[in-house]
Protein backbone atom coordinates (compact mmCIF):
# COMPACT_ATOMS: atom_id res chain seq x y z
CA UNK A 1 0.00 0.00 0.00
CA UNK A 2 0.83 3.79 -0.15
CA UNK A 3 2.69 5.37 2.89
CA UNK A 4 1.61 4.46 6.34
CA UNK A 5 -1.87 2.95 5.01
CA UNK A 6 -0.68 -0.03 6.17
CA UNK A 7 -3.19 -2.16 8.68
CA UNK A 8 -5.04 0.48 10.44
CA UNK A 9 -7.81 -1.18 11.58
CA UNK A 10 -7.89 0.74 14.78
CA UNK A 11 -8.39 4.44 12.49
CA UNK A 12 -9.92 7.21 14.26
CA UNK A 13 -12.56 8.78 11.70
CA UNK A 14 -10.51 11.96 11.59
CA UNK A 15 -7.41 9.73 10.74
CA UNK A 16 -8.88 7.83 8.03
CA UNK A 17 -10.52 11.30 7.16
CA UNK A 18 -6.98 12.63 6.87
CA UNK A 19 -5.50 9.39 4.55
CA UNK A 20 -8.69 9.42 2.64
CA UNK A 21 -8.12 12.98 1.51
CA UNK A 22 -4.58 12.80 0.62
CA UNK A 23 -4.60 9.91 -1.49
CA UNK A 24 -3.54 11.33 -5.05
CA UNK A 25 -6.03 9.83 -7.22
CA UNK A 26 -8.91 11.35 -5.41
CA UNK A 27 -7.16 14.78 -5.42
CA UNK A 28 -6.17 14.91 -9.72
CA UNK A 29 -10.15 13.42 -9.95
CA UNK A 30 -11.38 16.42 -7.81
CA UNK A 31 -8.80 18.89 -10.03
CA UNK A 32 -10.32 17.12 -13.08
CA UNK A 33 -13.88 18.02 -11.75
CA UNK A 34 -13.31 21.29 -10.70
CA UNK A 35 -11.80 21.85 -14.28
CA UNK A 36 -14.91 20.54 -15.56
CA UNK A 37 -16.83 21.98 -14.31
CA UNK A 38 -15.49 25.59 -14.63
CA UNK A 39 -15.20 25.03 -18.60
CA UNK A 40 -19.15 23.70 -18.82
CA UNK A 41 -19.93 27.26 -17.45
CA UNK A 42 -18.23 28.50 -19.76
CA UNK A 43 -19.42 26.15 -22.71
CA UNK A 44 -22.69 27.06 -21.91
CA UNK A 45 -21.95 30.58 -22.46
CA UNK A 46 -21.59 29.59 -25.74
CA UNK A 47 -24.10 28.28 -26.79
CA UNK A 48 -23.31 23.97 -25.69
CA UNK A 49 -25.76 23.33 -23.15
CA UNK A 50 -25.51 20.35 -21.06
CA UNK A 51 -21.72 18.89 -21.91
CA UNK A 52 -20.88 17.48 -18.64
CA UNK A 53 -18.43 14.67 -17.45
CA UNK A 54 -20.28 12.03 -19.36
CA UNK A 55 -20.37 14.20 -22.85
CA UNK A 56 -17.00 14.68 -22.37
CA UNK A 57 -16.02 10.63 -21.86
CA UNK A 58 -17.08 10.53 -24.92
CA UNK A 59 -15.88 12.95 -26.45
CA UNK A 60 -12.33 12.97 -25.53
CA UNK A 61 -12.30 9.27 -26.35
CA UNK A 62 -13.57 10.08 -30.14
CA UNK A 63 -10.98 10.33 -32.65
CA UNK A 64 -10.80 13.31 -35.12
CA UNK A 65 -11.85 10.44 -37.98
CA UNK A 66 -14.36 8.58 -36.42
CA UNK A 67 -14.23 5.92 -33.40
CA UNK A 68 -16.08 2.53 -33.25
CA UNK A 69 -18.68 3.01 -30.02
CA UNK A 70 -17.43 -0.33 -28.19
CA UNK A 71 -13.53 1.67 -28.47
CA UNK A 72 -14.83 5.11 -27.15
CA UNK A 73 -17.22 2.76 -24.62
CA UNK A 74 -13.49 0.75 -23.14
CA UNK A 75 -11.18 3.91 -23.48
CA UNK A 76 -13.90 5.75 -21.18
CA UNK A 77 -13.57 2.74 -18.82
CA UNK A 78 -17.64 2.61 -19.24
CA UNK A 79 -19.96 -0.28 -20.73
CA UNK A 80 -21.24 0.03 -24.19
CA UNK A 81 -24.45 0.42 -22.85
CA UNK A 82 -23.51 3.55 -21.36
CA UNK A 83 -21.55 5.30 -23.94
CA UNK A 84 -24.97 4.52 -26.42
CA UNK A 85 -26.93 6.84 -24.60
CA UNK A 86 -24.44 9.40 -24.36
CA UNK A 87 -23.93 9.02 -27.85
CA UNK A 88 -27.70 9.11 -28.56
CA UNK A 89 -28.06 12.66 -26.54
CA UNK A 90 -24.87 14.06 -28.34
CA UNK A 91 -26.69 12.88 -31.61
CA UNK A 92 -29.50 14.13 -31.25
CA UNK A 93 -28.38 17.34 -30.68
CA UNK A 94 -26.54 16.91 -33.83
CA UNK A 95 -23.05 17.10 -32.27
CA UNK A 96 -21.55 13.61 -33.25
CA UNK A 97 -23.09 11.76 -36.37
CA UNK A 98 -23.15 7.61 -36.21
CA UNK A 99 -22.70 5.33 -39.34
CA UNK A 100 -22.54 1.29 -39.50
CA UNK A 101 -18.99 0.08 -39.93
CA UNK A 102 -18.17 -0.68 -43.12
CA UNK A 103 -15.96 -3.63 -41.55
CA UNK A 104 -18.12 -4.81 -38.62
CA UNK A 105 -21.88 -5.02 -39.74
CA UNK A 106 -22.92 -4.99 -35.96
CA UNK A 107 -20.25 -1.85 -34.72
CA UNK A 108 -21.61 1.55 -35.40
CA UNK A 109 -19.02 4.62 -36.07
CA UNK A 110 -19.29 7.85 -34.55
CA UNK A 111 -17.79 11.20 -35.67
CA UNK A 112 -18.09 14.64 -35.13
CA UNK A 113 -20.82 16.96 -37.37
CA UNK A 114 -19.81 20.60 -38.27
CA UNK A 115 -21.41 21.02 -35.31
CA UNK A 116 -19.39 18.67 -33.07
CA UNK A 117 -16.29 20.65 -34.55
CA UNK A 118 -16.83 23.77 -33.67
CA UNK A 119 -17.59 22.09 -30.14
CA UNK A 120 -13.91 20.52 -29.90
CA UNK A 121 -12.73 23.87 -30.82
CA UNK A 122 -14.85 25.87 -28.27
CA UNK A 123 -13.55 22.97 -26.27
CA UNK A 124 -9.93 24.03 -26.77
CA UNK A 125 -9.98 28.12 -26.39
CA UNK A 126 -11.95 27.24 -23.02
CA UNK A 127 -9.85 24.66 -21.23
CA UNK A 128 -6.71 27.51 -22.29
CA UNK A 129 -8.99 30.15 -20.57
CA UNK A 130 -9.11 27.87 -17.06
CA UNK A 131 -5.86 26.77 -17.52
CA UNK A 132 -4.86 30.43 -17.52
CA UNK A 133 -7.43 31.28 -14.90
CA UNK A 134 -5.35 28.60 -12.58
CA UNK A 135 -1.57 29.74 -13.69
CA UNK A 136 -3.13 33.01 -12.14
CA UNK A 137 -4.05 31.08 -9.02
CA UNK A 138 -0.94 29.29 -8.61
CA UNK A 139 1.86 30.81 -11.62
CA UNK A 140 2.30 29.54 -14.96
CA UNK A 141 5.98 27.54 -13.10
CA UNK A 142 3.59 25.80 -11.54
CA UNK A 143 1.46 25.03 -14.27
CA UNK A 144 4.74 23.43 -16.59
CA UNK A 145 5.90 21.54 -13.55
CA UNK A 146 2.29 19.68 -13.40
CA UNK A 147 2.41 19.04 -17.08
CA UNK A 148 6.09 17.37 -16.92
CA UNK A 149 5.33 15.60 -14.16
CA UNK A 150 1.95 14.26 -15.94
CA UNK A 151 3.45 13.76 -18.65
CA UNK A 152 6.16 11.40 -16.98
CA UNK A 153 3.42 9.67 -15.57
CA UNK A 154 1.52 8.85 -18.49
CA UNK A 155 4.61 8.04 -19.66
CA UNK A 156 5.77 5.55 -17.15
CA UNK A 157 2.23 3.78 -18.06
CA UNK A 158 1.64 2.26 -14.72
CA UNK A 159 0.90 -1.53 -15.18
CA UNK A 160 -3.23 -2.51 -14.37
CA UNK A 161 -3.20 -3.75 -11.08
Amino acid sequence: MGRNMNNRKNSTLEELEARRTAIIGRQLFYCFQLFLDRATIKLQRRGHENIGMAQSALLRNLDFSGTQLTTIAKRAGVTKQAIIKIARDLHERRYIKIVSDPNDRRGKIVSLTPKGFRLVNDVMEVAAEVEDEVAAVIGRKEIENLRATLDSLLKAALPPA
